[in-house]
């Protein structure tokens, strides 16, 4: 491997590509009018600045296994506009590292929105093996995070997929969602995140879920508090809004 020092190992250009389509067999076939990518620079062999963006179709696959084709069936259709984007931030010189954005929304299903920030992410150590793993575990610290889930359809059928599992109606099932949330909330910010989960539940729109950390976390910190559902939300400084 090439030392932590070694500079323009890649690089790669921007490019726009039109009318690509892409086939996956038993799933379905991508169509995108287009396909677009600002130019790719790296520190090191880790990528610094990378956005990307696309908008298409995606069809479901005639030969699709049972449940994709029944879900198809369900929804009357089997085409679903789709929207891409990426934008990823890497400063190795800092150790600062921010996805600004990861956007795929799909008619039909979800929209979901997501990015998070993190900093300790010394380059020096990545590229030392033996330093690696402690690095991973110690020194890499969450900074935060945001998730926004936006229903373009996707809540009423599986909701009803769901209640066809369980031998109920939608609305038992939406029921028993709701309390499987409440039984594992006993603090009032984890109550909170349970309502606002509720509240989408019955009103689907956009689900907005923030984490800002009230201290520093690492990984191993997070692992420890992983037991406790409350503990997680509190080390997260978890909050979710229903709109």
């Amino acid at each position: 491997m090439p030392p932590a020092t070694a500079t323009n190992l890649i690089w790669i250009g921007a490019g726009t590509a039109r009318n690509f389509k892409s086939y996956l067999p038993g799933f379905g076939r991508y169509e995108f009018s287009e396909v677009s990518s600002d130019a790719i620079t790296f520190d090191w062999l880790i990528p610094s600045n990378m956005r990307m963006r696309a908008k298409g179709t995606v069809s479901i696959d005639p030969n699709a296994s049972a449940e994709m084709a029944q879900a198809a069936q369900q929804l009357g259709r089997t085409d679903f506009p789709l929207e891409f984007a990426l934008d990823w931030r890497y400063e190795g010189g800092f150790g600062n590292a921010q996805l600004n954005q990861f956007l795929l929304a799909i008619d039909g299903f979800y929209g979901v929105d997501f990015g998070f920030s993190l900093s300790g992410l010394s380059l020096a150590k990545i590229v030392n093996g033996e330093e690696a793993f402690e690095a991973l575990g110690n020194d890499i610290i969450f900074n935060g995070a945001k998730l926004t889930i936006t229903d373009r359809g996707g809540t009423p059928f599986l909701l009803d997929m769901y209640a066809k599992d369980m031998g109920a109606t939608p609305e038992e099932a939406a029921q028993q969602i709701k309390m499987q949330f409440q039984m594992m909330a006993t603090d009032p910010a984890a109550q909170a995140i349970a309502k606002a989960v509720a509240d989408f539940i019955d009103r689907p729109g956009m689900l907005i879920i923030a984490m800002i950390p009230p201290i520093p976390v690492t990984a191993m910190m997070f692992e420890a508090a992983m037991e406790d559902p409350n503990k997680v939300v509190q080390i997260l400084g978890l909050s979710a809004e229903a709109r």
